[in-house]
């Protein structure tokens, strides 16, 4: 009850708390409102495995048992779960910021395990191939490949998962509405053996750079004409 007060008063770096007080359980304060963002360093002489485990999992930074030179080496202990529970703080607030990012890319974000199964992806991935988020996960995401691009798009994945070969690779993919996509792939092998990749709709660029290729191609068979075959052409294409 006195914590509870001395919080309403004023907001510590860090909570010591004994595990048996007078009027309860000191890891209650885990649980206070007051206490949200502050690390809880609970102290107790009990040594029981069960409780440490427990107090643990309810969001206690440490689990400390008393000995008789605990107190003389507390500061030490305190400076410790500060260290600790700021790493902890960044870990998460860069885990939001992974998220953040993996839910509002415009591209197709996905870990591939080695069996080249989608096990994660983001909701980009439904708008830039049609199926849900559930089907995803549970098709063969290499029987989306078109026929003539499968031996070297599943080759160039292989490469990937033993961090070889080139990063990106473009292959057509088909939508769920049977039309196939340019997909410009991205991919790199994670902790665990999973590839973690991303793939961009290219298609409407590709068909930007083939209308260049042919205006080009079309300019480059004009120059060769006689000005009276121009002058024929023009009148053709006038009717």
């Amino acid at each position: 009850a006195a914590a509870r007060g001395c919080l309403t008063q004023q907001r510590p770096d860090v909570i010591v708390a004994d595990l048996v007080l007078a009027d309860g359980d000191g890891a209650s304060l885990l649980n206070e409102p007051l206490a949200n963002g502050i690390p809880v360093l609970v102290v107790t002489s009990r040594g029981d495995e069960a409780a440490a485990v427990k107090t643990l999992k309810r969001g206690a930074v440490d689990y400390v048992v008393k000995p008789a030179d605990t107190f003389a080496d507390l500061p030490h202990m305190v400076e410790r779960a500060l260290r600790e529970w700021r790493q902890q703080q960044d870990c998460h607030r860069l885990e939001q910021q992974v998220g953040d990012i993996f839910r509002l890319s415009y591209s197709l974000i996905c870990v591939i395990s080695r069996h080249l199964r989608l096990t994660r992806v983001n909701p980009a991935a439904s708008q830039v191939l049609g199926w849900s988020e559930v089907e995803l996960l549970s098709m063969d995401l290499a029987s989306l490949v078109h026929p003539d691009d499968h031996s070297a798009w599943l080759a160039w994945l292989e490469s990937r998962f033993h961090d070889q070969g080139p990063i990106q690779s473009v292959v057509r993919m088909r939508r769920r509405d049977g039309v196939y996509v340019w997909l410009e792939w991205g991919a790199t092998r994670g902790t665990n053996q999973d590839l973690f990749a991303t793939a961009s709709d290219i298609t409407d660029r590709l068909e930007q750079l083939r209308l260049k290729q042919a205006r080009e191609t079309a300019r480059a068979k004009l120059s060769v004409l006689t000005p009276r075959a121009r002058q024929v052409l023009t009148r053709v294409v006038d009717g």
